[in-house]
This record gives structure tokens, sequence and C-alpha cells, in this order.
């Protein structure tokens, strides 16, 4: 279980600081992106991003499930520690 949330955590570390345009549109960065999308709009910074889970593949693939989950969790924590400024 501690292996699984240091992954997770790694995961999404690095896909919350990965430019938009280094995401692919196959496999983990995929989950990855739209984790961090959902994350945001969550988190109260999402005015202009699109909340999307492919939820069949969610619950049948556990490296997308591993990778949306963590990049959802470091981008709502980062909305909710750096509140955008209005």
């Amino acid at each position: 279980m501690r292996h699984l949330i240091l992954t997770l955590a790694a995961t999404g570390a690095l896909a919350a600081c990965a430019p938009s345009s280094q995401w692919g549109s196959t496999g983990t960065e995929t989950a990855s992106y739209d984790g961090c999308r959902v994350g945001f709009l969550e988190g109260g910074r999402g005015n202009d991003y699109v909340a999307f889970r492919d939820e069949q593949r969610y619950a049948a693939d556990e490296a997308y499930r591993e990778a949306w989950d963590a990049a959802y969790i470091t981008c709502f924590d980062r909305a909710i520690s750096e509140p955008r400024r209005r």
C-alpha cells in the first residue's frame, strides 16, 4: 500500500508539472491530463476546464485509474493551496 501511495504521488507530481503539449492522447498520459483537469475544476480553478473521466476504462484499467487518481489529487491540492487571484 505504501508503494502504491508513493507511486501515485510521483506520477501526479510529474503529470502536474508537464506542459500539456507533452501529453499524448493514449495511455496514462491521457488519464493524468484528464485527472488533473477534474482536480483543478473541483478545487475551484476550473472555469475553462472540461471535466472528464473515461468510466469504463477507469473501472477496467488499473494503470489508467492510478494515473487519473494521482493527477487529480495533485491538481486538486494545487488548486486549493494556490487559488487564482481575481
